[in-house]
């Protein structure tokens, strides 16, 4: 369906983990989660988990892994939860300093700044985990997924994925709710999961890692901007 055009807001949406960040932001509160929190559900450790979500991802597509890993928070304290976000996110960022970052990207996202963009970042993590992240690069949005909880606890349920296509279609409800031309923002990102989300804007960008990627970009004469080495921490890419 055509979007209204009259809106001369220029936004650039950004996926956020091996995009803006160097590394998963999931897997990594979900590390420092299991070793602070008071209660830690539905596994005791990162390790079991892990081996939870392994041992089923030949059955399973990335969306439906994407729910297994909120699936593990269940039973947790919401507030505790935006608590050790809070926490993670002082004591990783101390700890890998410039390392936290892909900085090319940092650079650009400034640049766009200076440019007039809105910059909004879309992602599969949780706005729990993103909200820290989000505040401290004076983000104007970030579409992520929402958790749901019953009674301040979470129930293990999201309301829906921002996996592939879900990232598509929060920029489409974003762009509506915001009567925005999207011919007129740019998208970048670092995996073929996120080519959906790049095709549907004036111009695209992408991150160096993913093969498959580089050489849609290639043909299609996108960006790509090469990072410092990436973060190790590659399980279960994706999810």
């Amino acid at each position: 369906m055509p979007l209204n055009k009259s809106n001369s807001l220029r936004v650039a949406f950004f996926d956020m983990d091996e995009t803006i960040l160097n590394f998963k932001s999931m897997f990594s509160f979900q590390s420092y989660f299991y070793d602070h929190a008071k209660k830690t559900g539905l596994f005791s450790s990162k390790h079991e988990f892990l081996e939870h979500l392994e041992s089923r991802k030949s059955s399973l597509t990335r969306e439906q892994l994407n729910r297994e890993f909120y699936r593990s928070f269940a039973g947790r304290d919401l507030i505790e939860v935006k608590q050790l976000a809070e926490s993670w996110f002082i004591d990783t960022l101390e700890k890998m300093g410039d390392n936290f970052w892909i900085q090319p990207t940092i650079d650009l996202i400034n640049q766009l700044k200076s440019d007039g963009y809105q910059i909004v970042a879309v992602s599969g993590s949780s706005r729990e985990i993103l909200a820290p992240i989000s505040r401290y690069l004076s983000l104007n949005d970030c579409l992520s997924t929402h958790t749901c909880s019953d009674s301040g606890v979470l129930n293990g349920e999201i309301e829906s994925s921002l996996i592939g296509n879900g990232k598509v279609l929060a920029i489409l409800n974003y762009a509506e709710e915001t009567n925005l031309n999207l011919e007129s923002c740019m998208a970048c990102g670092d995996h073929i999961s996120d080519v959906h989300m790049l095709e549907i804007v004036g111009l695209a960008k992408i991150v160096a890692g993913d093969p498959e990627l580089e050489t849609f970009a290639k043909r299609k004469g996108w960006e790509i901007i090469q990072p410092q080495q990436k973060s190790p921490d590659h399980q279960l890419s994706h999810v």
